[in-house]
């Protein structure tokens, strides 16, 4: 079977988490960015322990997401390869803030200006406070981040 660096693999697992991607999630788009090959599904769970049934919804939210494409077929099954690098990933996480929850911020402070809104005070209000909720959750996880190709991430 193909093998990867088990150290290289936690790192990046755990890189994938801080932005977002859930446990599993993480392991299989860390485990396809790191082998040399496509994998199907079957390969997948066998490296990841996870069930298939667990990697086949898991590949189908990374598919959703631009992280893991499928590259072709070994007899009947799909192969999957990841599509997207950890440049890719800390783009796309910074994107989802900026595009995504930073517009609340903006809403809210066209509404201050006076300017017509489609939302009210109340819902912008609570938009911002989420959005300051997981700012402060994202700068806690990168302060306990080292650089991970040296010498890994903070205990």
């Amino acid at each position: 079977m193909h093998a990867c660096d088990p150290a290289l693999w936690s790192m990046l697992t755990r890189l994938a988490l801080s932005f977002g991607l859930n446990e599993a999630a993480a392991k299989i788009w860390s485990l396809l960015l790191l082998v040399d090959k496509p994998l199907s599904q079957k390969e997948i769970a066998s490296l990841s322990s996870y069930s298939v049934g667990v990697v086949s919804s898991n590949l189908s939210l990374l598919e959703s997401r631009g992280l893991v494409a499928r590259v072709g077929r070994a007899g009947r099954a799909r192969l999957y390869a990841a599509k997207a690098t950890v440049s890719d990933l800390v783009a796309m996480f910074l994107s989802d803030i900026v595009n995504g929850q930073l517009s609340a911020i903006a809403e809210y402070l066209r509404v201050l200006n006076g300017e017509n809104s489609c939302l009210s005070v109340k819902e912008l209000k609570g938009e911002v406070l989420l959005l300051l909720r997981r700012l402060n959750s994202l700068v806690r996880r990168l302060k306990r981040l080292k650089n991970p190709w040296y010498g890994g991430l903070a205990r």
